[in-house]
């Protein structure tokens, strides 16, 4: 996935946890039944988490020679040239999904993606607000609707969204070090500091209040870390 967005706070895929609020989440498991389309589906979403997007597309290629179709096999599809950075590719087939099915939660959950790399960030607020109603347990996809509030400046329903997907995921650290962003633009640097030390260490919750601190100046008046 590309990260021009995340680039704000200096972010990579695998340093992110510790500083800043990290990547999105990635969604997709391997639950579904042993059906040929599913089958294709779980190997090319393992291929685009997995930062392999080419053999993601050779996959749904040959699903496609085989007569396999749906458009579940499109969103992979649409993930993989995201990740390309075929961002207009992407977008058409997601929008295609879309008119057939306005309230498909994997196309809103992609394009809200899309929307964020392309810094539309309410449009990907919306995106996500939309697939999580389908999904109202998809904890990963509640972090990424917190990481777009964020980013938004809508910090009281960033801040909702990140509880949420703590509540249903305590585990998530991309979930609660999200929150502990939310928490300090909205000036709480000790409710912020506590939700950063249960995913990383002293030093890097320090870290992360004084990147609020440049991030959020005017949220940050109440307190000071």
């Amino acid at each position: 996935m590309k990260t021009a967005l995340l680039a704000l706070v200096a972010l990579t895929m695998t340093s992110a946890c510790a500083h800043g609020p990290p990547p999105l989440a990635d969604s997709g498991s391997w639950t579904r039944a042993a059906d040929p389309v599913d089958v294709r589906i779980d190997l090319a979403e393992a291929m685009v988490r997995t930062d392999r997007p080419d053999s993601a597309l050779k996959i749904i290629r040959k699903a496609r020679d085989e007569g396999l179709a749906g458009s579940d096999l499109t969103v992979v599809q649409a993930r993989a040239l995201l990740a390309k950075g075929l961002d207009g590719e992407s977008e058409a087939l997601l929008d295609g999904v879309l008119q057939s099915n306005p309230r498909h939660a994997g196309a809103l959950a992609a394009l809200g993606i899309l929307y964020l790399d392309q810094k539309r960030t309410d449009a990907a607020a919306d995106a996500f607000e939309r697939a999580a109603r389908r999904n109202p347990e998809d904890a990963d996809l509640l972090n990424n609707l917190g990481f777009a509030l964020l980013v938004s400046k809508r910090y009281v329903e960033a801040e909702a969204a990140l509880r949420e997907a703590t509540r249903i995921d305590p585990a998530s650290d991309r979930a609660r070090n999200n929150l502990g962003f939310a928490l300090a633009a909205l000036g709480r640097i000790q409710e912020a500091r506590q939700a950063f030390l249960a995913v990383v260490s002293p030093e890097d919750a320090e870290h992360n209040l004084r990147l609020a601190a440049r991030l959020y100046p005017p949220n940050m008046n109440p307190e000071t870390p």
